[in-house]
């Protein structure tokens, strides 16, 4: 695994992990607890792992279902990690010690490519790859169906922002006929806010399978799956999003959902 520092103006590559000792393929990255906790993944798609400086500690406990970026998605909510989706109607709820499975079952089954996120302190399901593309549920006293996404969408990125919350990416069903299983990379950024879907934006390049993440006015988006490999910043004015900079990285390969976090340059101490 090699590791990238996005500065203001540059990108580099600054550290890189033994792969054999440290692989964490399609395994998903949270911020919680004051660490960054790694969950699922292949080879060990069970497996609980904990990065302290450059090394990932493996925990004694260990997940109840499978987890994999590619079928499942994870959120942050009440001190607890929701690891969702995949070949359960149910998500997972981690506490840092053990794990319960979520009595509140989902309308909808959300198999491949759905979102899970925080959206006015409840959680939030959007889209997946079958019959619940573009649906968008909200987890109360049950899960329900709130505004439809405008997009047949699924593998986005979706993050907290401000009043409510972005999809980033993504992508959708094409529609010209050429093959009804190719799947059409989506540019726009799109917020739910007011229990409300709306156009803010667009990449200028689209992919799947990636990772953005918001500083402040700024969002950066973090390329997965497949070439360009361009890392895109946007500003928010207020209204939409705004193309800032684009940057080349080495990245090559088969790549899903990048870990994003911040940390000091030349290490892996994180901020």
């Amino acid at each position: 695994m090699v590791s990238y520092m996005i500065s203001e103006n540059s990108i580099s590559n600054v550290s890189s992990f033994s792969p054999a000792e440290n692989s964490i393929y399609s395994a998903d990255s949270v911020f919680f607890k004051d660490e960054i906790w790694i969950f699922g993944g292949y080879p060990d798609a069970n497996k609980i792992s904990i990065l302290r400086g450059c090394e990932f500690e493996k925990q004694p406990t260990r997940l109840q279902n499978w987890f994999s970026t590619e079928y499942h998605s994870s959120a942050v909510l009440d001190e607890k990690v929701w690891l969702c989706f995949g070949d359960f109607y149910a998500c997972e709820i981690f506490d840092g010690e053990s794990s319960v499975i979520d009595e509140r079952r989902l309308n909808q089954p959300r198999q491949n490519g759905a979102a899970v996120g925080v959206y006015g302190g409840q959680l939030v399901a959007v889209g997946e790859s079958g019959p619940s593309r573009g649906k968008t549920e909200l987890r109360e006293e049950k899960w329900r169906e709130i505004d439809d996404h405008p997009i047949d969408i699924s593998y986005t990125s979706l993050i907290s922002f401000k009043t409510g919350v972005l999809t980033v990416g993504g992508v959708t069903r094409r529609i010209d006929g050429s093959n009804e299983d190719e799947y059409e990379p989506i540019k726009g950024i799109y917020a739910l806010q007011n229990f409300i879907w709306s156009h803010v934006g667009d990449l200028q390049h689209a992919n799947m399978l990636s990772k953005a993440a918001l500083n402040g006015n700024e969002l950066i988006f973090i390329p997965g799956l497949k070439a360009p490999w361009l890392v895109q910043k946007l500003n928010w004015n207020g209204e939409i999003f705004e193309m800032k900079d684009i940057y080349e990285t080495g990245m090559q390969g088969y790549v899903t959902y990048p870990s994003l976090f911040d940390a000091r340059a030349s290490s892996c101490e994180i901020l």
